[in-house]
């Protein structure tokens, strides 16, 4: 019993000075919290850092897929436009040869005289099934009518005269870059009564410009036959 009563006086006396340096010494309080605020877990300046670098490295990923992307879209693009302007004239060619008479590749363009040129020519000429006094003229050139978006470029097309030869106009748009030196046309078999169908080869090579920088090469080929039979 003794001893307990010690105790206890001693707890109290103990209490009674902590509350006494409370007293005299309020700051004591202020600075522990501030140690308790200080050892609060945080970022430090390095981690800032690297997490900011981390950010900065993921963006310029993101950003150089996006450009490859635009890119990408600009050429597609650029493919469809030649694809369309490029159909539209060679469904335009192909049908008139086909319905076509008297075959003459790089022969002039008078009525009657037809001709092969199995090495390749620049000019088809043929018969219109709905106007026979003048042929229909295909040709490759480089006239000043064929205009290219890069002037830096001699731009060649694909041109049409429907009265024989007297006067052409391009049939292909200026976006479209025909190389005359390496498109050309094939016939065999134009002449009549021989055993062979008229038949047209045509190969051509082009460039599509969209913009400066973008440029597409293309090469193409098409195959047409005389539907009408050849006595």
């Amino acid at each position: 019993m003794i001893q307990d009563s010690r105790f206890k006086i001693q707890e109290e006396m103990q209490s009674a000075s902590e509350r006494l340096s409370l007293f005299l010494n309020p700051k004591s309080k202020l600075l522990n919290l501030q140690c308790k605020t200080r050892a609060l877990p945080g970022f430090t300046l390095i981690e800032m850092i690297v997490a900011v670098a981390l950010f900065m490295f993921v963006m310029l990923i993101a950003v150089g897929s996006l450009v490859a992307l635009v890119g990408a879209d600009r050429k597609a693009q650029s493919i469809a436009a030649v694809a369309d302007n490029l159909r539209f004239a060679i469904d335009d060619m192909s049908r008139t040869v086909r319905t076509g008479t008297e075959y003459n590749c790089d022969g002039g363009t008078a009525r009657g005289i037809t001709n092969d040129c199995s090495t390749g020519g620049s000019q088809i000429a043929v018969i219109n099934q709905y106007d026979d006094e003048k042929k229909v003229v295909f040709r490759f050139s480089t006239d000043s009518q064929c205009k290219a978006v890069d002037a830096s470029f001699q731009s060649g097309c694909l041109m049409r005269s429907t009265d024989g030869g007297a006067n052409f106009l391009p049939i292909t748009s200026p976006e479209i870059e025909i190389d005359p030196t390496a498109s050309w046309f094939y016939v065999r078999g134009s002449s009549v009564g021989d055993t062979e169908q008229p038949n047209l080869v045509m190969t051509l090579q082009a460039t599509v410009t969209r913009g400066v920088s973008t440029r597409t090469h293309l090469h193409l080929q098409t195959s047409v036959t005389q539907r009408a039979y050849d006595n």
